[in-house]
């Protein structure tokens, strides 16, 4: 069941608590379990992205957006608050896992959540006058660092559920191409002589160096030209052989179609001409093989395209499978989609 189904159904989430909290209790915190205690800010912290989620699901010429409708009997007020409260349940599973299985964050992991940290520094105004402390924006960094690494202890080496190597390289072989690529953008003048003009000069260069690949010119010698005249500067220094290559994924790619149609169906080491209306390219493709640290730099993200739904599905399992947690219905009541602010 996905977050917008859940929503039809707002009165699902008190009934998923232990027990409700007495009137009157502050809302400085969000939920108990066990001995823990869910602060306010990581709830709202939940709220403020899923509203920035949701938001453009209203009608463009909706006169309040949170009261609009966004399926039968549900508005984008309530849609957004049974997200967050998902979320909320979400963060204590993983939570819970996470102690479970007895895992630890690793010095990587912290990485990540200091990385993570940054996005505190710069949104911090907004965050503090919602209702979020630093101490709270970091205890959701440091959630999202754990779900990484349960994700990795389900499905990674020597994990639970380990994805076998072959079906990781099946993926990598069928759905990546390894290319060198010369881009170069049409005109986008609104006079029409000019641009054509340009636009025939663009195309003159790529001709050219496209010959020069047809007469046997390397293409890191080639692409190294170009990068020099795109710049503007001769002096421009030389990238270390093996290091200009793109891979490209046809299953996540920003590419125009037309572009990635012809990566995909070019042959290794053939130069090839395509053009799109944003402009021209040149590129020649690579074998996949030939550099088997092509494929480490990616296990990573393939095993989360092959695996993340999955994953996802079982944190809301997770959730909603959650007993014992005793839910702080002021603060929930109090922290609402209308009272969020924005700069």
């Amino acid at each position: 069941m996905n977050r917008m189904q859940k929503a039809a159904s707002l009165a699902l989430a008190a009934l998923m608590a232990a027990g409700l909290c007495a009137c009157g209790e502050n809302a400085t915190w969000a939920a108990k379990y066990g001995e823990a205690t869910v602060p306010a800010g990581v709830y709202i912290t939940g709220l403020m992205t899923e509203y920035n989620e949701l938001i453009g699901q209203a009608p463009a010429d909706a006169k309040d957006p949170l009261k609009a409708e966004v399926e039968e009997g549900v508005t984008l007020s309530q849609a957004i608050t049974q997200a967050a409260k998902d979320r909320l349940n979400d963060y204590i599973a993983v939570e819970e896992q996470f102690a479970a299985q007895a895992l630890e964050l690793a010095p990587e992991d912290q990485a990540a959540v200091e990385s993570g940290m940054t996005g505190w520094e710069f949104f911090r105004t907004t965050y503090e006058e919602n209702g979020v402390s630093e101490a709270s924006y970091r205890l959701v960094m440091e959630n999202s660092a754990k779900q990484q690494r349960l994700f990795e202890a389900t499905y990674g080496p020597g994990g639970s559920q380990e994805v076998p190597e072959s079906e990781l390289r099946g993926y990598f072989n069928e759905n990546y191409a390894k290319v060198l690529m010369i881009p170069l953008t049409f005109s986008t003048s609104e006079d029409p002589e000019t641009k054509e003009s340009a636009d025939q000069h663009t195309r003159e260069v790529m001709d050219g160096f496209y010959r020069q690949l047809q007469e046997g010119a390397d293409m890191e010698d080639v692409y190294y030209e170009a990068r020099k005249l795109a710049t503007g500067n001769e002096e421009l220094a030389r990238p270390e052989p093996g290091t200009s290559y793109t891979f490209v994924n046809k299953q996540n790619t920003t590419y125009d179609q037309v572009l990635v149609d012809a990566i995909f169906s070019a042959q290794v080491g053939e130069p090839v001409q395509a053009e799109t209306d944003g402009g021209l390219y040149l590129f020649v493709r690579y074998d996949l093989e030939e550099n088997p640290q092509d494929f480490e730099g990616y296990r990573d993200s393939i095993l989360m395209a092959l695996k993340r739904e999955e994953f996802l599905a079982q944190v809301d399992e997770w959730a909603a499978a959650l007993t014992g947690v005793t839910y702080n219905e002021e603060a929930l009541g109090r922290y609402t989609p209308e009272k969020l602010k924005f700069a």
